[in-house]
């Protein structure tokens, strides 16, 4: 299995470009899987620099219904040639969003006003754990289970009722079982990282975590969420941390101090061979 960053806050490969976003593919028994697609000022860009293609892929995972996850989507569409991969996102994926962590109220939601979900051909929305791949599952829904790391009250979103906190419900990760334990992929864990761990190892059955890759949310984090969460990544003892994105550069720093032998730091071009 290998994963490749296609978008990522940052990179120090020549030819590759940046971005505040997310986007990863997936090479597991001959087929590729794109998790995200970043902003989509990236992806383009970078997948020329892998000498990559969108024929090659073979479906497309959605892990949270953000600009900078789901960027791309209406660019992927008008690039497919033929047959259009499926695309696999919780329903809430396409609600109209928005955050208020930078003063005013600001839409961050996957639509911009020329581009929905609903447009993807083969749309494949779910609540509940779902196969993408043999052995390559989502989560479904993953429910806040730590008051130490849900704490998402400036994220909002609209049911057609007027706005209401985000309880990201549509926040799902995706996880596969190897010979060495269970390698756990994330987008923006929203619902908390270790809680998106524990998500994954119950639906598995597996005791060991091999690998975490992804986001974490731990921007602007409090000191004690941070202690809190390096206390519970040693309990969970993974083989490796691959922290990216919304880690933020503080969270990143603490978590390569608690465990320089386990953190890699990765950037956009970048491979993990599992």
């Amino acid at each position: 299995m290998k994963i490749t960053l296609v978008s990522n806050n940052w990179t120090k490969r020549r030819g590759f470009i940046a971005e505040h976003g997310l986007s990863l593919m997936i090479y597991r028994q001959q087929k590729r899987v794109l998790f995200d697609t970043g902003q989509g000022l990236a992806l383009p860009s970078n997948l020329a620099s892998l000498k990559r293609s969108t024929r090659e892929i073979d479906a497309i995972v959605l892990s949270h219904g953000h600009y900078d996850h789901g960027g791309a989507l209406e660019w992927l569409l008008d690039e497919f040639e033929g047959k259009i991969p499926p695309l696999y996102a919780h329903p809430d994926a396409a609600l109209p969003r928005y955050s208020r962590t930078h003063g005013p109220l600001r839409q961050i939601g996957v639509s911009d006003g020329t581009f929905t979900l609903s447009q993807w051909p083969s749309l494949k929305l779910s609540t509940e754990p779902i196969e993408v791949l043999p052995g390559l599952h989502l989560t479904g829904e993953i429910q806040p289970r730590h008051s130490e790391e849900f704490k998402e009250s400036e994220f909002l979103l609209d049911r057609g009722k007027g706005l209401e906190a985000d309880s990201f419900a549509d926040d799902q990760a995706l996880f596969t079982s190897t010979s060495e334990g269970l390698v756990v992929i994330t987008g923006c864990a929203h619902s908390g990282v270790i809680a998106t761990i524990e998500r994954a190892l119950a639906l598995s059955g597996e005791k060991r975590v091999h690998t975490v890759i992804g986001g974490f949310h731990l921007v602007g984090a409090s000191e004690a969420r941070l202690e809190w969460t390096i206390e519970q990544f040693a309990r969970l003892n993974p083989s490796f941390i691959v922290p990216l994105h919304c880690t933020g550069q503080v969270g990143i720093c603490r978590l390569y101090s608690a465990f320089p032998q386990s953190v890699r730091l990765l950037g956009a071009g970048d491979c993990l061979e599992i």
